[in-house]
């Protein structure tokens, strides 16, 4: 959680310097305090102080990237986390639901790929379904890569369109 919020920050400074409002950090670290706040509320029962954490973490939580999408898919997967099948049901229909209205659209291919690109989550779907529960490659080179890959190549996508266009 405290790396997710340093580099959320760090994030929100690259934003700032930039003009680009990319911080899946945020969005991450936002998931992970509602999952706590929630489980909080359902272990302790002392919902004066989980509860409104929680409402307050989902309320700011749609204001990032992950947006509504994001905060129903975290919900979701926390209640079915359980249940692998359920989990691959319910991205199934979110993605579904999200692309339906696209789908009937006069423009298409814009609603799909750059209105409402969320859709495109169902391709994380069969990983979510074979995942073995294992911890995969755990070394310091893999804890810390995507850490710094994430802003530095929205840096560098970011710079090169810059010059390109």
């Amino acid at each position: 959680f405290i790396r997710l919020v340093g580099f959320g920050a760090i994030m929100v400074a690259v934003g700032f310097a930039l003009q680009i409002s990319n911080n899946i950090f945020l969005s991450l670290a936002l998931g992970v305090a509602l999952m706590t706040s929630v489980d909080h509320c359902f272990h302790t029962r002392k919902l004066a102080v989980g509860l409104p954490l929680a409402i307050l973490t989902a309320g700011a939580m749609c204001l990032t990237e992950a947006g509504y999408y994001g905060l129903g898919l975290v919900l979701l997967f926390y209640f079915l986390r359980e249940f692998r099948w359920g989990k691959f049901a319910a991205l199934f229909a979110a993605c579904l639901l999200i692309a339906i209205p696209s789908v009937l659209s006069d423009d298409i291919a814009r609603q799909l790929f750059v209105v409402h690109p969320q859709w495109m989550m169902v391709f994380s779907a069969l990983p979510l379904l074979f995942y073995n529960g294992k911890l995969g490659l755990h070394n310091r080179f893999s804890k810390w890569f995507f850490y710094f890959y994430y802003p530095i190549h929205l840096i560098v996508i970011i710079v090169a369109a810059r010059f390109l266009f």
